[in-house]
């Protein structure tokens, strides 16, 4: 029965067994010990072949043993040379693995060792350990992917972690550092921290298992990286087979261990590395729920601090005791949150202004009864004695046993919106007032045409006493439908097409029978969005002036026959003077008399031309210049010389010129052709005579100039005793001008002057 249990104890596939002998130096100190005998197991466990250990001592098997931070050789010297039995848990600096050892001696010098590789255990356990110590922003997923690789014996681990959409990040990688550079030089970026796209050839070939076994890189690649890249990869780091051990969560895939082996090498430990893939999906699953919850209370906080007022969580009692408040309550109400948190200094109850106080709890108790949300208006004291207006609303939490427990909900101070209603109110009732005292009636229409406002005005020409009796009613319901129907064209031509009507006279039949003159007008009313919501319009009444304006126009009627007949007696009068001086002029021989004659009949022709101009204007302030000064020189130039023998040339600028001003022009331009004809062409059979007027920028130059025999030698216009240049120079200075006279082959006069 023993030797049989020994048999399978040595032959276990498990158990590591060892038979030693202590080794010790002159001075009888322990210095070695020898393998005697191994099992099977044993030789897996230190992965030293069984004829490389037996009959050889500790120290020409491991070299540097002695140096271990453990001092193997003094522990199992205890044992052996002691007699007594040792269990215990440790690392193997020269095998770079954890034991579990049990050592016994069965006589003197000697002792056996019964041990269990426990590496992969101790590493997940220790990974477990400082995985509680991480969170969501000091995870070092390089370590985890280490320990993978300790566990399995891969050659390069990379873990990879999902995110929502199935999409992956390499988030650790363990394996040669020089090797893992070279490969990100061949690929072209960094592989730690490269994202890549769901892939799902790959999701497809790892689905239904725990851990999936490829044939090499490129059976797990497939088209992501090109073949070229992916020879030269496993080329590089002689690779064989490739591992995934996908890491989850309530099964639901979170990552996965992507293990590429060293070529012929098989995988190691695939039970631990299970195992630790899941407790790495439960610390991946922790990080990604710490991140939402992070993520979430950014968000509340963030919303909270952007509230434009005060959330706020309180008690259900009758103090209302505080017990959250966002920052936002100094700003409103003055103090800090501290302040009025458990009521410490003072109860947001007792800001309530005394008046508002009852109302604002016996609304909220209501509310709470009824099962519904509340929303109030009340007022607070501000920590620095101001008033100011809150809207508060709010919802009732209840307990698991229906006990209304909390009251939860938002403050916001609606000072300002008050103090607008107010102002808006006072707006209104300024414009009402302002809108009743206009004389003009004012009425504004809906849509649909029907009145919507109406002053005091527009209530006495309906016929109405108050405004609510017209509200609502159009204009057939007003007037009779001979007058209704033009005012609804207008109105469909304002509401549909945008059209205005402006300063338009309506006629209107009173009730009474009386006649009634309006001058209407109507404009669209539209909102922000430009949409035409109505219009508003606007009637004065002009009954008066039109009674005026028609008694004007008769009396106009009558002054104008007798008008007429005026003008007819003056342009017989003128005639008269103008034919009484020129035959005066035909009988007198006296030269000089004659001349006389002559220049006034002219002067009384320039003053019958401007007559006839005023009368054939419209416009009786001014008149055009170029229509009388040609009429006017066509005049002078026909009465006093033949016209076959004087050429007149005109250039005369279009413009009006106050009748003032041009009686005066008429004088220049007849004293200037007058003289010329009477001096320039004496001895000559012909001659030319040109007239020319420019206005620019309110500026004119008058020019009449001639061909004849020009200015005497030693000739002074302003010693000159002749009558005509005297009153062309005289009315010169009266229109704030100049008078000039030269020569210019011929003789130039010229007056300018600003209008």
């Amino acid at each position: 029965m023993y030797n049989s249990s020994l048999e399978a104890l040595f032959n276990s596939p498990v158990l590591g067994y060892a038979h030693h002998r202590m080794i010790l130096d002159d001075e009888g100190t322990p210095v070695d010990y020898e393998f005697l005998e191994v099992n099977t197991a044993f030789e897996k466990l230190i992965g030293i072949p069984k004829e490389e250990l037996e009959n050889r001592t500790v120290r020409e098997v491991l070299p540097g043993i002695e140096k271990d931070e453990f001092d193997w050789i003094g522990y199992y010297a205890e044992v052996a040379l002691g007699g007594v039995e040792k269990h215990i848990e440790q690392f193997s600096s020269a095998l770079q693995k954890w034991y579990l050892v049990h050592a016994y001696s069965t006589r003197y010098m000697y002792f056996s060792v019964l041990c269990l590789d426990i590496t992969s255990d101790y590493l997940i356990g220790e990974a477990s350990k400082k995985f509680n110590e991480y969170h969501s922003g000091n995870v070092d997923y390089a370590y985890i992917a280490r320990q993978m690789q300790l566990i399995t014996g891969a050659k390069y681990v990379a873990l990879n972690v999902f995110d929502a959409n199935g999409d992956f990040a390499t988030a650790g990688l363990a394996g040669v550092n020089r090797h893992l550079q070279k490969a990100s030089s061949l690929l072209g970026f960094p592989i730690s921290g490269k994202k890549w796209r769901r892939d799902p050839v790959r999701d497809a070939k790892i689905k239904d298992q725990k851990t999936t076994f490829f044939k090499n890189l490129r059976a797990v690649t497939g088209d992501v990286i090109s073949s070229s890249v992916v020879s030269a990869l496993e080329k590089m780091g002689s690779t064989g087979a490739v591992v995934v051990i996908k890491t989850t969560k309530d099964n639901v895939s979170l990552g996965d261990f992507t293990l590429i082996l060293e070529k012929g090498a098989g995988l190691k430990n695939q039970r631990a590395a299970e195992t630790f893939a899941d407790v790495t999906g439960l610390l991946i699953d922790r990080i990604n729920t710490e991140k939402k919850v992070r993520e979430n209370k950014e968000q509340f906080e963030s919303l909270v601090a952007n509230l434009p007022g005060i959330a706020f969580r309180r008690k259900n009692d009758a103090d209302g005791t505080m017990l959250y408040l966002t920052n936002n309550v100094h700003s409103i109400s003055g103090y800090e949150p501290d302040e009025l948190l458990h009521n410490c200094s003072v109860s947001y109850r007792r800001l309530i202004v005394s008046e508002d106080r009852e109302m604002v709890s016996d609304h909220i108790a209501s509310s709470i009864k009824e099962n519904k949300p509340w929303e109030i208006e009340y007022r607070i004291r501000h920590k620095d004695g101001r008033i100011r207006w809150m809207y508060e609303k709010g919802r009732a939490v209840s307990d698991a046993g229906g006990r209304v427990v909390f009251q939860d909900g938002l403050i916001l101070d609606i000072s300002g919106k008050k103090q607008a209603e107010e102002a808006l109110d006072q707006e209104r009732t300024l414009l009402r007032t302002i809108i009743d005292s206009i004389p003009d009636s004012i009425f504004v229409k809906d849509t649909e045409t029907r009145k919507q406002i109406a002053n005091k005005a527009e209530l006495q020409k309906t016929g109405f006493e108050r405004e609510e009796d017209l509200v609502g009613k159009n204009d057939f319901d007003i007037w009779p439908s001979e007058i209704a129907e033009p005012f609804f064209e207008d109105d469909q031509k304002i509401l549909k097409h945008g059209e205005r009507v402006v300063n338009r006279e309506e006629k209107l039949i009173m009730p009474d029978g009386s006649v009634m003159w309006q001058l209407v007008t109507k404009l669209p009313l539209h909102d922000q969005t430009g949409n035409i919501t109505g219009l508003v319009g606007i009637g004065r009444d002009i009954t008066g002036r039109k009674l005026a304006e028609e008694e004007i126009k008769k009396q106009l009627q009558e002054k104008q026959v007798i008008l007429k007949e005026t003008n007819h007696r003056i342009k017989n009068n003128f005639a008269t003077v103008e034919g009484l001086l020129h035959m005066q002029a035909q009988s007198v021989e006296h030269p000089e008399t004659q001349s006389a004659l002559e220049g006034a009949v002219s002067r009384v022709q320039s003053m019958r031309v401007l007559y006839e101009q005023l009368l054939a204007s419209d416009e009786q302030k001014e008149l055009s210049v170029k229509q009388y000064i040609e009429n006017l020189a066509d005049s002078i130039v026909a009465s006093l010389f033949d016209s076959d023998r004087i050429t007149l040339d005109k250039q005369i600028a279009d413009f009006q010129l106050a009748s003032n001003r041009m009686f005066h022009i008429g004088i220049i331009i007849n004293e200037l052709l007058t003289n010329a004809m009477k001096y320039a062409f004496n001895g000559k059979a012909i001659g030319q005579l040109w007239v020319t007027v420019e206005e620019e920028n309110r500026n004119v130059t008058i020019n009449v100039r001639d061909n004849g025999s020009g200015l005497p030698d030693g000739f002074d216009a302003g010693a000159s005793q002749g009558f005509g240049l005297m009153l062309v120079s005289m009315i010169s200075e009266q229109l704030g001008g100049s008078f000039t006279i030269r020569n210019d082959n011929g003789t130039r006069c010229t007056v300018a002057f600003k209008i």
